[in-house]
């Protein structure tokens, strides 16, 4: 069942079929647009549709009821022929003759000389459009094909394989050359490469709507006869239609799998495409509000751009820098205008909001936008380095002022101490006497004697430092001795006590590195002992400690030794000084390690005899 409307060509009326007046009507308009620009085109189109209306005339009084798409089909191919819109001095006669006209010559006295004079072919060159006739996803390889020649499938298939050989040729083995070589990551940018070319592409190129459109997509010249070809090829014919038979079956319900499979990876790439437009969009619009914003106000709408905008005052601007920099600032506000205004017009367009954008402006919109890039290229090699020296210099200063700040605030008695180093020292009523060459390093943690890294602890780092920290104690008569907890990875380290004005008392810390000591060795030969002997309830606390010593870095210890002064007697109240040192010009000897750590110094009273 077909759906008849009638129609009013040129004051007569005709009953035609749907799909037949769709294709009258889009072969009309494309005249229309063919003699749009040509000197009386108006006058040359309404002639051929004067002269359509007599050939339905003729159908219909050769007892046609309703004008079909055969009819309009033949009526295109009799009217689409060049010679007889021309007006040539000897007119081809129509091979089908008319009423009223001998040897099958037309003479209708609404028939003009002027149909066609001065109409030479219409030559076009050829233009890149998106296919919609011939799609997998949006058309782009299929318009290639057109534009270059050759078969699309293989275009596609060339596609396909260069991005799998990308992103999947580590698998395969004949790619050594390019592992062997490094090219192979080269390759693997190119895949994502051509990905984000075909959704720009996508976006930016037009597509191929209108019979002119894919007669200039074909490199075809577009005239009447073309375009009639052309009209008459797109619209199917209806007689000629098979409806093709369905799979049934388990090959039936596989095909609609695949066939729906297809169907969702094209919409999700056609989503990622319509999301990176917008993306791309948003990010131009905003590198525009950026430069508007640094170009009239002198501030960044983004905070991670003021060093950048600040590291200007570290160059010495000339008027050629400044030139050089507002014509940047122009050529990359009109490529980003350029790139946003035609991502947003080609949206549009695809939802069927606004109507393509015509080609004469694509072409200015390229040119302008070709011209803009390389300026903003050319302009960007020549002022980068200079801004990037610009801003290290700005940069390097800004530390350098903060390190001076910092340096200012934890100085203290002329040496430099860090901040949770100073309250550690503060804390326990260290104070650091000497400081040669010991990168600001008085104490570190991780490596205490029972495997505990929280616990902090006096350390020195370096070949030629000169490390010396003291605490004082005031003490009342009594016997005392002194003892500590040190190691070192070489000898000229020592632990020092000074009762009062007397002379130093070195003992000098054993080189046994990071691994071992005598305290690890005790706590092992206690845990050997006791593995069969129950540890008596008083002593769990000290068998469980002696436990985590013999067990700390994995069964080796860190090298820790038992430091003990012979016990000091005191007769009166004295001061007690002690500490840990490297210093050459208080011990007398060169240090010859890398590094060395002392920790739970303990001044204790005992009684004598003991």
């Amino acid at each position: 069942m077909k759906k008849n409307i009638t129609i009013n060509l040129c004051g007569r009326l005709f009953p035609i079929d749907e799909d037949a007046y769709e294709m009258l009507a889009t072969y009309e308009q494309s005249l229309r647009n063919y003699f749009r620009t040509r000197e009386g085109g108006e006058e040359i189109a309404d002639d051929i549709e004067e002269r359509i209306a007599e050939l339905f005339e003729e159908l219909k009084q050769g007892g046609t009821e309703a004008v079909t798409i055969e009819h309009v089909t033949e009526v295109i191919r009799r009217l689409g022929k060049p010679e007889e819109m021309e007006g040539n001095d000897q007119p081809t006669p129509d091979p089908s003759p008319r009423k009223g006209s001998s040897n099958g010559q037309r003479t209708s006295g609404n028939e003009s000389p002027s149909l066609g004079e001065g109409i030479g072919v219409g030559r076009s060159s050829k233009r890149l459009y998106r296919n919609p006739a011939d799609k997998k996803v949006m058309g782009v390889l299929s318009g290639f094909a057109a534009y270059f020649g050759g078969d699309v499938l293989w275009w596609r298939l060339c596609y396909a394989a260069i991005i799998l050989l990308s992103f999947f040729g580590s698998s395969f083995n004949f790619l050594w050359f390019l592992h062997e070589h490094q090219l192979y990551f080269h390759l693997y940018y190119w895949g994502w490469a051509l990905i984000i070319a075909y959704i720009l592409l996508a976006i930016l190129m037009p597509i191929a709507i209108t019979p002119e459109d894919r007669l200039r997509m074909k490199g075809k010249e577009v005239n009447p006869q073309n375009l009639a070809e052309e009209v008459a090829s797109q619209t199917p014919d209806p007689s000629q239609q098979v409806e093709e038979p369905k799979a049934s079956g388990c090959l039936g319900c596989i095909g609609g799998f695949f066939t729906t499979l297809w169907a969702v990876v094209v919409l999700l790439f056609r989503c990622c495409i319509y999301v990176a437009g917008v993306l791309i969009t948003a990010l131009c619009l905003a590198g525009m509000a950026e430069i508007i914003s640094t170009e009239f106000f002198d501030t960044s709408l983004f905070p991670n751009n003021d060093s950048f905008l600040n590291s200007a005052e570290g160059i010495a601007l000339t008027t050629e820098h400044l030139l050089a920099g507002q014509c940047f600032d122009l050529a990359l506000f009109i490529v980003l205008g350029i790139t946003a205004y035609a991502i947003i017009h080609g949206l549009l367009n695809e939802a069927k909001l606004i109507p393509a954008m015509p080609y004469g402006q694509r072409v200015v919109l390229l040119v302008t936008w070709i011209i803009g890039f390389v300026i903003t290229g050319s302009l960007l090699a020549y002022l980068g380095p200079k801004y990037t020296k610009a801003e290290r210099q700005y940069n390097l200063r800004i530390r350098e002022e903060n390190e001076a700040l910092d340096r200012e605030a934890n100085t203290h008695d002329g040496i430099y101490i860090q901040p949770h180093e100073w309250e550690f020292l503060q804390d326990n009523g260290w104070s650091i006497l000497r400081d040669v060459r010991c990168n600001h390093r008085f104490t570190t943690t991780g490596q205490y004697m029972n495997g505990d890294r929280e616990v902090r602890y006096l350390d020195n780092y370096g070949r030629r430092q000169r490390y010396r920290a003291e605490r004082v104690d005031t003490l009342l008569p009594g016997t005392y001795r002194l003892t500590c907890a040190a190691r070192a990875n070489g000898t000229g380290a020592f632990i020092y006590a000074i009762v009062g004005d007397g002379q130093p008392i070195f003992k000098e810390i054993p080189a046994t590195g990071n691994t071992g000591g005598d305290i690890w060795e005790k706590a092992n030969e206690f845990v050997h002992y006791h593995r069969d002997v129950t540890i008596p309830t008083d002593s769990i606390s000290y068998g469980n400690y002696q436990c985590e010593l013999a067990e700390a870095n994995r069964h080796r210890g860190y090298g820790w030794n038992r430091i003990t002064f012979d016990p000091i007697r005191i007769t009166k109240p004295t001061v007690l000084r002690y500490g840990l040192t490297s210093d050459n010009t208080f011990t007398h000897r060169n240090w010859l390690g890398r590094w060395f750590s002392a920790t739970d110094f303990e001044v204790s009273n005992v009684h004598d005899g003991k």
